[in-house]
């Protein structure tokens, strides 16, 4: 990941060449995050939120990324 990757998710910041933040990301997103090289997806959503992505523990595990959900709801 030599040059800032760009994907629709909000708020996408690159922090560094191998870390990233941003809100949610679409579903048809996420292979084209793990083709920029990312590997971990951290999911801090409650499962109930309106913003939710349907399955995406499974998306995310199906491309080979690690998945991690730590629901955060304040």
């Amino acid at each position: 990941m030599t040059q800032q990757a760009r994907f629709r998710a909000y708020n996408y910041v690159q922090v560094t060449s191998t870390l990233a933040t941003s809100g949610v990301v679409a579903a048809d997103e996420f292979a084209a995050i793990c083709e920029a090289g990312y590997r971990v997806v951290i999911n801090l959503l409650p499962n109930d939120s309106k913003y939710a992505v349907p399955n995406e523990a499974s998306l995310v595990s199906g491309l080979g990324m690690q998945y991690v959900h730590i629901p955060v709801d304040i």
